[in-house]
């Protein structure tokens, strides 16, 4: 039987080229002359922010890595600073100029703007951390839970995309941001897999998890800039995920089952909406993959993502029957039939109706809608 892969992507804005190319590595680590895809390895892809975007590009569209890195550029490009009428730069980015970006590749990679981002195929499945804009509740997009009315892919790519500094809540029109509470979201994961998986704990293979820089200790928050401090922010509370990680499950680590990897050299100080810096980004990665020792790690992650394939033989690791999903509500369809309404009324509004399971499927106008609530204790 195969034992269970799982991949954690922290946030980071540009810095998720960075992602890409450390995963890159250790695919062709894997195998050299044919690296495999993402979705050929891993079970479950979590991702936050730019990692979520790269989640749902590698798991659901499942992209091998060089096409991704293409896409994630392409995505990237929304962020390229426009002149105004006047010749001024526009100090903020639009929702609505993002969504019709993000239409416009969807099209030219092969599928339709109206995408569902619910999958049929869950051998890969991929969960992605948003927040409520109004409640400030954290939440989880996901691609194998089957709702009545389920949200589009687009949706929960330009979710992940529009942090709330870069996006003002004049120009989103979104309900919902990236959650800055899970930049990295592998304890979210960890934790999510085991729900799935009652036997995680024993048929864990491999959990890696990648990061968009290592904070430096010496930089401190400019109250200036919202842009700086969100920034630092997010780098300060993935390292300190990842740490708190670490200790509850050290030996994860202990038996080359749990892998981090994390850029240092500044680049957690770059923007998130620097594209301009992207080539500082990947020159920093390509450094940080050239050390001796850190090679020497990415070779040990390689040969664990291939202990998977066990010939022994036992049962296939199969999802809980007793699994159930969280809570879910149509929030985007009530939300767009409601323009005066807040988020949060809606939500309270549905959370005594039940869920009917013989309903008739939703029409087209209604694929913006439900999303996947998840109560979380730090």
């Amino acid at each position: 039987m195969n034992k269970l892969n799982l991949l954690s992507l922290d946030g980071g804005g540009i810095r998720g080229i960075s992602t890409l190319h450390i995963l890159k590595q250790i695919l062709e680590s894997v195998d050299r002359d044919k690296p495999p895809k993402p979705c050929e390895y891993f079970d479950m892809i979590g991702g936050s922010g730019s990692g979520g975007v790269i989640a749902l590009l590698l798991g659901r569209l499942r992209l091998g890595i060089d096409e991704c890195i293409g896409v994630y550029r392409r995505l990237m490009e929304v962020f390229r600073r426009r002149e105004s009428l006047f010749g001024l730069r526009r100090p903020k980015y639009s929702s609505k100029k993002l969504e019709q970006d993000l239409k416009v590749i969807l099209l030219e990679i092969g599928y339709h703007e109206d995408m569902l981002l619910h999958d049929l195929d869950t051998s890969c499945r991929v969960l992605t951390c948003i927040t409520d804009k109004t409640t400030r509740k954290a939440m989880l997009l996901t691609t194998y839970t089957n709702q009545r009315n389920p949200v589009r892919l687009l949706d929960a790519l330009q979710a992940n995309i529009s942090h709330p500094s870069l996006f003002p809540s004049s120009h989103n029109a979104l309900p919902l941001i990236p959650s800055e509470e899970t930049t990295n979201p592998t304890h979210l994961l960890y934790t999510e897999a085991a729900n799935i998986f009652p036997s995680l704990k024993t048929n864990l293979n491999c959990l890696i998890s990648i990061g968009t820089g290592v904070p430096s200790t010496t930089t401190k928050p400019n109250s200036k800039s919202s842009k700086q401090n969100a920034n630092h922010a997010m780098s300060i509370n993935a390292e300190a995920t990842a740490e708190g990680f670490i200790r509850q499950y050290t030996e994860l680590d202990d038996e080359n089952r749990y892998f981090r990897f994390s850029v240092p050299n500044g680049i957690a100080e770059i923007g998130l909406d620097k594209v301009d810096e992207m080539g500082c980004v990947v020159h920093a990665t390509r450094d940080y993959m050239g050390r001796e020792l850190v090679h020497k790690y990415f070779l040990r992650c390689a040969d664990a993502l291939r202990k998977r394939e066990d010939t022994g033989d036992g049962d296939a690791i199969l999802p809980s029957e007793t699994f159930s999903p969280a809570t879910v509500y149509p929030v985007f369809s009530q939300w767009i039939n409601h323009e005066n309404t807040k988020l949060d009324t809606i939500v309270e509004d549905q959370s005594d109706s039940p869920a009917d399971a013989q309903a008739e499927p939703p029409s087209e106008n209604r694929h913006r809608s439900i999303i996947r609530r998840y109560f979380w204790r730090f």
